[in-house]
Formats: C-alpha cells, structure tokens, sequence
C-alpha cells in the first residue's frame, strides 16, 4: 500500500507522461495512464499500451529520481512507445542520474539478491 507522499509522487510523474504524449502529437486514444514503481532485478522500466491504459513500470531504484529525472524517463518511454527519435536533452539528463555510483551500486545490489 502507498502512503501520500507516494500517491502524490506518482501523481506528477503520471502528468509527465500526459505531458510527453502531448509533445509527441500521439494519435492514439488514450484513457489512463497507471504509473507504478515495480522491484526489477536492474535498472529497467516498461511502457506498452493496452485498450487505451498506457502502463507504466518504473525500476524502483528510481523512487528518490528528481522530478526533472522522472521527466526525462516519461519523454525516454514515450519516444520509445510511438516509435519517435528519443530527445538527446532528456537521454543527458536520465543518464547523468542513472550513472552515479549510487545508483550503479544499487543496481548491482538488487542483481546479487534479487536475480
């Protein structure tokens, strides 16, 4: 179960994408958008879509990203999901994140207990 704090995180990171699906002119219908932080053996994240709900799955290790951060991985997936070029500003800003030693330990850490 989430707390509030949790709800309202999701909540922005779920208005980056309705912003990223804006930025790209997406055609597509969609209905929702469900955002959720999932416990991946690395540092991976999904988007597909289904009758209309965009499902999106967030590596937990990115549960304390900036929301600059999380911006940049909404505009990443979205690019990805309607097969766009992916912007070079937000692959700089993802992976100037994702490569920090912190981070990279986390990953590594989450492979040796949970692969």
């Amino acid at each position: 179960m989430t707390n509030n704090i949790e709800t309202g995180k999701l909540l922005e990171i779920k208005r980056f994408y309705e912003e990223a699906f804006k930025f790209y002119k997406n055609t597509r219908e969609i209905r929702w958008i469900e955002v959720q932080f999932y416990p991946y053996v690395g540092l991976n994240h999904t988007i597909r879509l289904r009758d209309g709900i965009i499902f999106v799955r967030i590596s937990d290790m990115c549960r304390d990203m900036p929301p600059y951060g999380q911006k940049a991985l909404a505009y990443i997936l979205v690019a990805k999901l309607l097969r766009k070029p992916v912007s070079i500003k937000a692959r700089d800003i993802y992976s100037r994140l994702t490569e920090v030693p912190e981070i990279l330990e986390k990953a590594s850490a989450s492979r040796r207990t949970r692969g």
